[in-house]
């Protein structure tokens, strides 16, 4: 019964994501393209945290460079998409470099260690102006394009968006579900009994963080060649936290909760953006963003406390319950 529930809830979720575009509404189809990218992030620390129980805090860092990545080398005449690929071998390389050291740490060391990396990782965004723009940010690439013609506007990125979260989802449940996942799931309960039972811990959780930060990075290209022009704010400390939040509030152990968690974020987000231009119409900016560390720490703080689990596991126990 509550594998039938799932696949309730996956299909009306699909109906929505595909019925979206016949809306003719700016807004929500470019809502819908932030979730698609937000998603695509949150599933790698998904996999990470949900799985093998390794807290990362520079998740938005790996966006950043992918999306810097990518725009400094198609900016330079490599094509858009090939860019893209680059920007990925790029965020994979520098993962598992930063990677095997930092995960021969445990617990809340892991956490401190992942927390510094994205404080450097700000610092290079900032002063790297070369590659980077500096604070005053990067907008000078090329758009992707197909058949000659360039994907610009928020159709071709809600589209291409959503393909990248099915075949990324499609990704993190073969994964959760194969005996790698498995291992993961033996090192979040006891690394040494792990160890123990043959399993390979580093080689294991050093796997995950680099998938981790691919995704990310995919996030990152993604957001830049939408948006057209990226700064450092955008891949801030906040924004790695937030993350976090949105697989803790959808449901850490589950394929699905990473991409309704973004959902929410999205959501709740845009909505506090829009009371504060309607409250503080002359400081909009810094009232959103202290709205939203307000409001998403109070969020945090419920869901801990009265639904440890996330949504998506309670919605299920509950519908078992009904259902039985």
């Amino acid at each position: 019964m509550n594998r039938r529930n799932g696949f309730i809830a996956v299909g009306v979720g699909a109906a929505i994501v595909v019925l979206v575009p016949f809306l003719h509404n700016g807004y929500i189809t470019g809502l819908m393209v932030l979730i698609a990218q937000n998603a695509i992030a949150a599933l790698g620390l998904g996999l990470l945290f949900g799985t093998a129980r390794v807290v990362s805090v520079c998740q938005a860092s790996f966006v950043g460079l992918g999306a810097y990545a990518a725009a400094a080398s198609s900016s330079r005449g490599l094509d858009p998409w090939l860019s893209i690929v680059l920007a990925l071998v790029f965020v994979a390389v520098v993962a598992a470099i930063v990677g095997w050291p930092v995960l021969r740490l445990r617990g809340h060391y892991i956490t401190l260690a992942t927390l510094a990396l994205g404080y450097i990782a700000m610092v290079v965004f900032n002063e790297a102006t070369a590659f980077t723009g500096g604070p005053s940010g990067f907008g000078t690439f090329p758009p992707l394009h197909f058949a000659g013609h360039p994907l610009t506007g928020d159709m071709p990125a809600y589209i291409l968006g959503w393909l990248l979260v099915v075949v990324c989802g499609v990704i993190v449940y073969v994964i959760r579900n194969s005996s790698r996942g498995r291992a993961l799931r033996a090192i979040a309960s006891s690394e040494t009994a792990a160890a123990a039972m043959g399993v390979e811990v580093r080689t294991r959780k050093l796997e995950a963080f680099v998938l981790s930060a691919m995704f990310a990075g995919l996030s990152g290209a993604l957001y830049a060649y939408y948006v057209g022009y990226i700064s450092p704010v955008s891949f801030s400390f906040d924004q790695s936290i937030y993350f976090i939040i949105m697989v803790v509030l959808g449901g850490s152990a589950t394929t699905l909760g990473p991409i309704i968690g973004s959902a929410l974020y999205s959501v709740i987000s845009s909505a506090l953006t829009q009371l504060a231009s309607v409250i503080f119409p002359l400081s909009a900016q810094g009232a959103a963003a202290a709205l939203q560390v307000i409001a998403f720490g109070a969020i945090l703080i419920c869901v801990i406390r009265f639904l440890p689990s996330g949504l998506i596991p309670a919605i299920a126990r509950r519908l078992g319950r009904s259902a039985g």
